[in-house]
C-alpha cells in the first residue's frame, strides 16, 4: 500500500494563473481559436507555470554565486 502524496499548496494559485493567461488569450485571439488550439495553449501555460514555480522554489543557498559577473564598460 503506497503513502497518499499531500496536496500540492500551489495547485489552486498555478490554475488561477493559468485560467488568467487563458483569459487574457481568449480576450486577444478567442475568435481565431479553435478547440484544439486552446487546449494545446491551455498545457504550455501549464507547463510554464509549472516551470516558473519550480524556479522559485528552488532552495538556492545565499553563498551561491553566479559562474562569471558582467561588467558593463562604456567604450570611448
Amino acid at each position: 500500500m503506497s503513502t497518499p502524496t499531500p496536496p500540492d499548496p500551489h495547485a489552486a494559485t498555478d490554475a488561477a494563473t493559468v485560467d488568467h493567461l487563458m483569459a487574457n488569450l481568449e480576450a486577444q485571439f478567442g475568435d481565431r481559436l479553435y478547440a484544439a488550439a486552446r487546449e494545446h495553449i491551455r498545457q504550455q501555460f501549464v507547463g510554464m507555470v509549472a516551470q516558473g514555480r519550480a524556479l522559485t522554489t528552488y532552495p538556492l543557498r545565499s553563498e551561491v554565486e553566479p559562474v562569471f559577473v558582467f561588467t558593463a564598460r562604456q567604450e570611448g
